[in-house]
């Protein structure tokens, strides 16, 4: 299991946050991810106030990556999973879907994307389920290029 970034691979400022217990994300709802607290962050990125935030403190370029884990399906009904990285409570800059079958199984998904940001800007992560589903582990990277 990966518990942190080495700070060797970031150039600018950065954090690294995450989520390592259960979240349950309601049915047909697109919810983001409560994170639970920082490895490291350089700039005051995160505030754990504002748990599903990554708020840009300086306009510039900046590397995004989240990897999220959701558990087995075990419901008889079929759906849609997905994973997004959102910008200002709203835009999707990255997202990645899937369709879930009845007795289905756990869902990976690493997502990346580099954007322009201005400060005050916030990211966030958000998984979408349909029906119901939760996450077991969500790790969020933002780095300042």
């Amino acid at each position: 299991m990966i518990t942190s970034i080495p700070k060797t691979f970031w150039v600018g400022q950065g954090a690294f946050v995450y989520r390592t217990t259960d979240q349950v994300f309601p049915g047909a709802t697109l919810v983001p991810v409560q994170m639970s607290g920082a490895t490291w962050d350089t700039a005051g990125f995160f505030n754990i106030g504002s748990p599903t935030k990554l708020t840009v403190t300086e306009a510039g370029f900046y590397c995004l990556s989240t990897y999220v884990i959701t558990a087995k399906h075990v419901s008889a009904s079929t759906g849609e999973t997905l994973a997004r990285i959102g910008l200002n409570g709203g835009a999707s800059i990255a997202q990645l879907s899937q369709y879930i079958q009845s007795g289905g199984q756990s869902h990976y998904w690493a997502l990346s994307q580099v954007w322009y940001a201005n400060a005050g800007d916030y990211f966030e992560v958000y998984v979408y389920a349909a029906p119901e589903r939760k996450i077991t582990l969500c790790y969020f990277y933002l780095n300042q290029l």
